[in-house]
């Protein structure tokens, strides 16, 4: 009889525990950003809406995870200008409109070293919602193109 109190007593804090772990991670996963479907791949990003937030982009960063990035959102549409502004490590831009991708650039340079005055100015093909920035490689590595949708309903709509 001990011994089945014991075992059930265990069964049960292993569940409490397992709860609280699911709890947790589930908080912490909406602290890191929202989820957006991009061709195959799922990705963490946190939202750029402020003009200083967007300025700053990912400037000043190290690093960026492979499923991680920042979604840049305008209301209106307009034709924004990407610059590379204190990075330290190439990224994939994806220019968005109406849930689209209407244009990338992949693998843009971060100018390590070049003068403010003289960095490039990355400019979409036509006006845009929404702009994705990622780590150098993985619009290519989720399978997608010009044209695939970019999945942001869950969460955007809501917040614009």
């Amino acid at each position: 009889m001990k011994r089945r109190l014991m075992l059930f007593g265990a069964i049960l804090a292993v569940v409490l525990i397992a709860l609280i772990a699911f709890l947790f991670w589930r908080s912490d996963l909406s602290q890191r950003g929202n989820i957006i479907k991009i061709g195959n791949s799922h990705i963490v990003v946190e939202i750029a809406r402020t003009d200083a937030e967007q300025e700053r982009g990912l400037g000043g960063r190290s690093a960026l995870g492979a499923y991680n990035g920042m979604l840049f959102v305008f209301d209106p549409q307009t034709i924004p200008g990407f610059w590379m502004k204190d990075m330290s490590f190439p990224i994939d831009i994806v220019w968005i409109s109406e849930n689209r991708v209407i244009g990338v650039v992949e693998n843009a340079d971060p100018q390590i070293g070049a003068p403010e005055s003289e960095l490039k100015i990355y400019t979409p093909p036509s006006s845009v919602d929404s702009v994705i920035e990622l780590h150098a490689g993985a619009f290519k590595a989720s399978n997608a193109k010009v044209g695939d949708e970019v999945d942001t309903s869950h969460f955007l709509n809501s917040q614009k």
